[in-house]
């Protein structure tokens, strides 16, 4: 195994006996913790870890204690300075309402689209999982759009939270434990992993 990092200096890992690295989540902060700089929604109010009508949120049966709960169609936005690499979410309809034609999901970073819009989501329908490369970004937007009408359509940013990754890398050859510490993990791409995947990674320059 072989991995460069942004200096294009190898680091052949075939000469270690071992090696191991820890992903740890640094300077993780939930959305509903931080202040938005602006939200507007079609009806009822922004729910901080609650729904817009004040309900613990829940998709499809499975309840959560962080996140945001508005209604479509609806902007939520946030002024990050560029401080986070990575934004993710589990989005759905939320439990509380199900008369509504069904509502997608949208990211938009610096107004750049970076997810969505998502499928249909209808009451019932399982929940999904976003992760998202929000590097060097400043203006974070969560947009739900409404089908054909607004009715019910209450949408769950469950979980949604911003924040960097970080790696502790400990490799030990022949000559004794070598220690690399605050080196940082960059997008992975394919992901899921696979043949062709390319894992790239910052680490100190004495590395």
């Amino acid at each position: 195994m072989k991995a460069y990092s942004d200096n294009d200096k190898c680091i052949d890992f075939t000469q270690f006996r071992e090696f191991r690295i820890t992903k740890i989540d640094t300077n993780c902060v939930y959305l509903s913790d931080l202040d938005c700089s602006y939200y507007w929604q079609e009806w009822g109010n922004l729910g901080l870890d609650e729904t817009c009508e004040g309900n613990t949120l829940s998709i499809a049966g499975q309840e959560y204690d962080k996140g945001l709960g508005t209604h479509a169609n609806g902007i939520i936005r946030y002024e990050l300075e560029g401080k986070y690499n990575w934004f993710s979410a589990i989005i759905g309809h939320d439990d509380e309402s199900n008369c509504g034609d069904g509502l997608t999901f949208e990211v938009k970073l610096d107004s750049v689209s970076i997810f969505g819009p998502s499928k249909v989501f209808m009451y019932g329908d399982p929940p999904e999982q976003i992760e998202l490369n929000i590097a060097g970004g400043n203006i974070l937007e969560l947009i739900v759009h409404a089908g054909e009408n607004n009715w019910c359509d209450h949408a769950d940013w469950a979980e949604a939270k911003v924040w960097n990754d970080s790696i502790n890398t400990i490799v030990e050859n022949n000559a004794g434990q070598k220690v690399i510490n605050n080196a940082a993990l960059i997008q992975v791409y394919p992901n899921p992993f696979n043949s062709q995947t390319i894992i790239s990674f910052k680490a100190p320059s004495e590395y």
